[in-house]
């Protein structure tokens, strides 16, 4: 096991012991639930999607051990061996089933009009008939290629088998080998809608291909979807990628949780309004935007450009979202860690008010990424592959220019423009904000940096007239320790076919078996020295693994005063999966002269493990 340890902070105070009585387990904060809203009457239905690859990654017992808690009504496998189908099927509860290798669906209720259809443009799909709940539905289990193939593939199934099929509760999963935006994706989405575009997710939010490394020869992914009609539409309750460990494929296994209206009318209210739209919240007045040249009209005015970053009017297949330019990565080669940025920084001139009130910074914009596209006769397609992404990230400063908060909308990577939004809330010394914009190049996806921006927004907002603000304590600076180190983006960890990529920024913290010792170049980050008796600490991170058989466990340590060892050390659950997951806890800070520190234990035998975007912030409780 591999520790790190993190700036500390020391919290002043005359007590130099914690109260004996006082226990860790006592601590904990434990969040509110959620308040749920209540749900129509409807039909209830859970389905999970999987490529098992031909079998190559995991056993039948694996991969049932795994799905059997889901206790799901439907299962979709594709490129599927007869004898898995024969041995899962059964051990889930899921009897009936169409399809004997390749496309399989394995069902709880009894299937009728069932069909395995080889597509005139190749590919194919299985579909049948059942009833849930004593309403009928049509289930379908495709399996679609991309590139020009995929397009015609996905007119095929679109035209001859869906817009025909006459049942209105419609459910389509498999593997679409491209995600949401497109070309293929838009040709299905004529007529169906998918689960992840209802829940708010952008595309690549999560990732269900590859199940383990970074970016594959297409990129990472979320092409493994559940899709419906638009206008007999499902409530999406939930949906989930999986992250199995170790993997079940080169695939994730994806769940949904879908309501189907009970009769012949569709549902015509959302119990979840904004959760589809979710950077809505942010109202916009431009006004009030405290960006010069928010959209590149005036070229690079108000804008600190690094390493190449440039204003233009399109950028491989990107055109401007509004007006004549936007902002565009760099248009030449440049070297490792192949990021380019702008950035723009922002006096918070209303800092009396920030100190005495509770106030929200609101940011927003629009971002995409460039692609490369191939023709045929009337066919214009993108060409799926590791695509350019792009980030906005936001750091909120103090009087002596020192972060003490940072935001970002991590690495996104979508084809046409899709906006982001966030209202962050704003630390009482708080007096200036940068925004910078950056383009995080991938070999693969040629030479120029073709992430692009614009209509960018950021303003001041006062809340409330009153409210007491906690400082901030964010813990960047890092010392590395026991084989933690840090690492440049896109720097191989050892023999890797892709190479490794930071949740966010330029940098990350790895440790494992194939990581040599370096002189790291640390991110600069700062504390303020602050009273924590009587709050509390929102303390977390992402954690990844590269292959998903290590795990990462983040933890707060608090210590008393002069001790060598912690008093306790507040761990989160323990991470194994092979893509970037946010954990996050809080705990009461117990009275006493105490000093906190951020750990991480890293299980390495046979594994990397990262870490990236660390935090500790004090909060104030009730």
């Amino acid at each position: 096991m591999r520790h790190l340890a993190l700036l500390a902070l020391v919290a002043g105070c005359s007590v130099t012991k914690v109260d004996p009585s006082v226990t860790p387990e006592s601590l904990w904060i434990t969040p509110a639930a959620p308040v749920l809203p209540t749900l129509p009457d409807g039909v209830k239905v859970r389905a999970v999607t999987l490529n098992l690859h031909g079998g190559q990654d995991a056993r039948p017992p694996h991969i049932i051990e795994t799905l059997n808690p889901l206790n799901v009504d439907f299962l979709g496998l594709e490129e599927c061996p007869a004898a898995y189908a024969d041995e899962i099927g059964p051990a889930l509860g899921l009897m009936h089933r169409v399809g004997t290798e390749g496309n399989v669906l394995l069902s709880r209720t009894a299937l009728t009009a069932t069909r395995s259809v080889s597509m005139d443009a190749g590919r194919g799909f299985v579909s049948a008939q059942t009833v849930v709940d004593g309403a009928s539905l049509s289930v379908y289990v495709a399996h679609i290629g991309w590139n020009v193939e995929g397009d015609l593939q996905c007119q095929e199934f679109s035209d001859r088998h869906i817009k025909p099929d006459p049942s209105e509760r419609l459910l389509v999963m498999g593997d679409f080998n491209d995600e949401h935006l497109s070309s293929q994706a838009d040709i299905l989405e004529t007529e169906l809608e998918d689960a992840y575009t209802a829940l708010g997710w952008y595309p690549g939010q999560r990732i269900s291909w590859p199940a383990t490394g970074f970016d594959g020869s297409e990129g990472s992914q979320l092409i493994d979807l559940f899709y419906y009609r638009k206008r007999f539409a499902p409530i999406v309750v939930a949906a989930d990628v999986i992250n199995a460990a170790p993997v079940l494929s080169d695939h994730k296994p994806a769940r949904v949780d879908l309501i189907y209206p009970r009769g012949e009318a569709p549902f015509t209210v959302d119990p979840f309004p904004g959760r589809r739209e979710p950077w809505a919240a942010v109202v916009q007045d431009p006004a009030k935007n405290l960006l010069v040249n928010p959209g590149a009209e005036l070229g690079d005015a108000g804008w600190v450009a690094d390493r190449g970053l440039i204003a233009q009017g399109v950028r491989q297949t990107q055109a401007p979202h509004a007006g004549a330019a936007h902002f565009a990565g760099a248009d030449v080669d440049v070297e490792l860690p192949f990021v380019s940025g702008w950035s723009q920084r922002v006096d918070l001139d209303s800092s009396r008010e920030i100190d005495a009130t509770t106030a929200v910074l609101n940011v927003a914009g629009w971002m995409a990424v460039g692609f490369r596209t191939v023709t045929d006769g009337t066919i214009v397609s993108n060409i799926p592959q590791p695509y350019d992404e792009g980030e906005v990230i936001v750091d909120i400063e103090n009087s002596r220019g020192q972060v003490i908060r940072r935001w970002s909308t991590g690495r996104r990577d979508t084809l046409r423009y899709h906006p982001f939004a966030a209202r962050i809330e704003l630390p009482r010394t708080a007096r200036t904000v940068t925004m910078t914009l950056l383009s995080h190049r991938k070999e693969a996806s040629g030479s120029s940096h073709d992430a692009v921006f614009d209509d960018l927004y950021m303003a001041l907002e006062i809340v409330a007239p009153h409210g007491a603000k906690p400082d901030v304590l964010r813990i960047d600076g890092t010392a590395a320790m026991g084989g933690w180190s840090a690492m440049k983006d896109g720097q191989q960890l050892g023999v890797m076919v892709y190479p490794a990529q930071s949740r966010s920024g330029p940098t990350f913290l790895a440790a494992g078996p194939l990581v040599a010792p370096t002189n790291p170049e640390m991110v600069e980050g700062s504390t303020d020295q602050i009273l924590l008796d009587g709050r509390g600490v929102h303390f977390g991170g992402w954690i990844r693994t590269v292959n998903a058989l290590g795990s990462a466990t983040l933890g707060l340590a608090i210590y008393e005063v002069d001790a060598t060892t912690p008093w306790h050390v507040f761990e989160l659950p323990a991470v194994s999966a092979a893509e970037w997951t946010y954990v996050e806890g809080r705990v009461r800070f117990p009275a006493g002269a105490l000093t906190i520190a951020l750990t991480a234990r890293g299980e390495v035998g046979t594994d990397q493990v990262l870490l990236d975007d660390l935090f500790a912030r004090p909060i104030d409780l009730p």
